[in-house]
């Protein structure tokens, strides 16, 4: 059987979402495998949001027939810089573990497509924290869970950015796993996008193309 980690880097995805209609029309996934080892994907996701907008097709749940184990394939546009903080996360269980950063094609007869990038990563199991929250105050060991896992990336300099609810999974077990690394970037060096909501309530000195700082981080964990 195929390894789950190089099987992601044999498929050979189509954007056509880039091409014709951003966010609206299919990804194809494909596999250089026998049949009874096909990787197929469905269409999880691909509406523009807050949360997706450096996404630039739709994000694909992509199951190994015979292993039965999820992941996520999504097109990027801006994730070059993301890789090694999400590594350190996913090292300690506190992020989905990452299987693949790199181009769309494998071969050098399968086409680049300039900058955009595919990342696969394991599906993270549980329960999005905005819908898990919604309607109910968080709980203690929630916050701990989320204070341990940003100390983790703040240790290595690393500021988060993007802290919100919807940027967090919680497991069955109350287990949590950041997601969407995105803003992830070196404390008082990156800066946050140029495009940012002015509907959160972001922490002080936070805003277009200002510099992220970990008292951001550390802020936004007292709002969840």
């Amino acid at each position: 059987m195929y390894d789950l980690a190089r099987k992601a880097r044999n498929l050979n995805a189509v954007p056509l979402a880039v091409i014709h209609a951003l966010w609206a029309s299919i990804l194809l996934a494909y596999s250089e495998s026998d049949a009874e080892d096909t990787i197929f994907g469905s269409i999880a996701g691909g509406c523009a949001s807050e949360s997706l907008e450096h996404t630039v097709g739709p994000t694909f749940t992509v199951v190994h027939k015979q292993r039965a184990l999820p992941v996520l394939v999504s097109l990027l546009s801006s994730w070059s810089n993301t890789e090694v903080k999400h590594r350190l996360l996913a090292d300690a269980g506190l992020a989905p573990k990452l299987l693949y950063h790199g181009p769309l094609g494998s071969s050098t007869d399968v086409p680049s497509y300039g900058s955009l990038r595919m990342v696969v990563m394991e599906e993270a199991e549980g329960t999005n924290a905005f819908v898990l929250y919604q309607d109910r105050e968080v709980l203690d060991l929630f916050l701990a869970s989320v204070r341990e896992a940003v100390r983790e990336l703040h240790a290595y300099g690393f500021v988060f950015g993007d802290l919100r609810r919807q940027n967090i999974m919680v497991s069955p077990g109350g287990k949590v796993k950041l997601i969407d690394f995105d803003w992830a970037g070196k404390d008082g060096e990156a800066m946050y996008p140029i495009r940012m909501s002015n509907k959160i309530r972001w922490a002080p000195g936070v805003g277009a193309m200002e510099k992220m700082y970990k008292a951001h981080d550390n802020f936004m964990i007292d709002r969840l």
